[in-house]
């Protein structure tokens, strides 16, 4: 650094004052110093004028990508409110192939999101929040609950279907469907109130009404 070619310049101008001789190379080597050291400062100045204007450069871009990516946003937000997994009515076979549509559109957006989010750091900006995204992530894990035992009471129903009428033991169809409506009354209120979920436990319902008319079937 600077500070220190200074102190080798003192250091070398006292062994003068006492007259203590050093070689002509050590003093070639001495004077070479400030030279090279001014242009070094003046390239790292240089340098580092080329670097603010391709950083602004580049902050420019990254703050017009945020805005595309929160209009991007909020376009899939509503398409999800409107014609998501949420809004299959009944027909909740349809809701389970929307929804593992949905689930891989907004994977990319949270990888989109998260690239964003390292930009803003690397340029210092500050970082976004997306309240469309929050909601559609919230929305997105309650269907996911609600799917999955969608698919699990639904594989249970095919299972007992394949059993042989005389085989068929109906308190284990009623235990079986009992808790499955145990499982979706545990979910939380927000997931309970969603369509899917009221869809869903008159579906659970509805079969378990139809038992003691299966059973009397059984026995006639």
């Amino acid at each position: 650094t600077e500070a220190t070619i200074i102190d080798v310049r003192e250091r070398y101008r006292t062994l003068s004052m006492y007259r203590i001789l050093v070689t002509e190379e050590e003093m070639q080597i001495l004077e070479s110093f400030t030279p090279k050291w001014e242009a070094l400062f003046l390239s790292t100045k240089h340098r580092d004028v080329g670097l603010t204007i391709i950083k602004e450069h580049f902050t420019d871009i990254t703050t017009s990508q945020i805005s595309d990516f929160g209009v991007k946003l909020n376009i899939f937000a509503e398409k999800f409110a409107l014609g998501g997994p949420g809004s299959a009515g009944s027909d909740l076979d349809t809701g389970l192939k929307l929804l593992k549509s949905f689930r891989d559109e907004l994977h990319k957006l949270e990888l989109e999101k998260q690239d964003l989010t390292n930009a803003e750091r690397l340029f210092n900006l500050p970082i976004s929040s997306y309240t469309a995204l929050v909601q559609v992530q919230k929305e997105m894990r309650g269907l996911e609950e609600l799917y999955k035992l969608y698919e699990d009471q639904k594989k249970s129903r095919l299972d007992w279907a394949e059993t042989l009428w005389r085989d068929l033991d109906i308190q284990l169809l009623s235990d079986g469907i009992e808790n499955y409506i145990k499982m979706l009354k545990k979910q939380p209120k927000d997931v309970r109130a969603m369509p899917v979920a009221r869809t869903l436990e008159n579906n659970l319902k509805s079969f378990k009404e139809s038992l003691p008319l299966i059973n009397d079937l059984k026995h006639d």
